[in-house]
């Protein structure tokens, strides 16, 4: 076996290596280094068609590394970083109301989100008050079906930034500071109503002579959108757009098309690229309804 003939065989195991890589910048690197060797090998063996396509692939293999490198570090710095509102405006629309006008009503349909620049604002159904550069209408968004979860009332002459759903979607997958800012507001809305509701029961139930029954609220009923990758029930890896839903601190319940067995692994990405804000979640229960597929995951801690 002459050099010439290792360049080749060198070439080949490394672009064999990149099919089983899970992790992208790792993956690319390998892949721009056989590019490399590929295009070595091509010019001394003179097979100009396999020259012409790795030297093409290089620069592409470089651009996306460097790409992904940029989008974690971007990442990184949202979820350490605090949230500026300014790069919305251009995509926000004014709306003002009077003091005692309905905002929107439990039930309606949820096709903007609010900024509040001017004024105050109460949920009546929790009695909480939403006060000057404060979000609010982002659950109902990312509901399953699109409805709102509350009924907001002014109690003063209110003005609001207004953004509406399909940009607030397209600025979710586009923009990771937007992104994670999103998930932790709807998060901390969440664990707050959630304290709320439980410190509500705790003074009915201490009231009631007989210790009525207390209801327990420990889910939040909204679809986020997330990309799913793992593996089937056939060993087949997979990488799919899909939607979390039922979230609460320890799980969700995630729509999937593939079908995946008990305790399979699986890795929930906020954003379309294979990078950046990752979750880990173990499938504990398989189900379906008449129209979707789905499983419900314990997070990893």
């Amino acid at each position: 076996m002459g050099w010439t003939d290792m360049i080749g065989y060198l070439a080949a195991i490394l672009m064999f290596s990149t099919f089983y890589m899970k992790k992208m910048i790792p993956l690319r690197a390998v892949g721009a280094a056989a590019n490399v060797v590929f295009v070595v090998y091509a010019s001394l063996v003179h097979v100009y068609p396999l020259l012409i396509l790795h030297a093409c692939l290089f620069p592409l293999n470089i651009t996306r590394m460097i790409q992904m490198m940029i989008l974690i570090k971007k990442v990184k710095e949202a979820s350490t970083s605090d949230f500026s509102i300014d790069f919305l405006v251009p995509f926000m629309t004014k709306e003002s109301f009077k003091k005692g006008d309905v905002v929107f009503r439990k039930g309606d349909n949820a096709d903007k989100m609010f900024y509040l620049q001017k004024g105050l604002v109460r949920l009546e159904e929790l009695g909480a008050f939403i006060t000057d550069g404060q979000m609010i209408g982002e659950i109902g968004i990312f509901s399953p079906h699109k409805k709102r979860m509350a009924t907001v009332v002014c109690d003063a002459d209110t003005m609001f930034l207004t953004i509406p759903e399909n940009k607030v979607l397209q600025l979710y997958y586009q923009n990771p500071k937007f992104g994670i800012y999103l998930v932790q507001l709807i998060i901390r809305r969440f664990l707050k109503n959630m304290e709320e509701i439980r410190g509500f029961e705790a003074r009915n139930a201490a009231k009631s002579e007989g210790g009525a029954e207390r209801r327990r609220v420990d889910r939040l009923n909204m679809r986020l959108p997330v990309m799913v990758k793992g593996t089937d029930e056939g060993g087949q890896s997979f990488f799919e757009e899909t939607y979390m839903e039922n979230l609460s601190p320890d799980g969700a319940y995630i729509i999937i098309r593939n079908p995946v067995d008990k305790d399979t692994v699986l890795s929930v990405l906020t954003d379309r690229s294979n990078s950046g804000l990752e979750i880990m979640a173990k499938v504990v229960r398989k189900g379906q309804t008449e129209s979707e597929k789905g499983c419900g995951v314990s997070f990893l801690k």
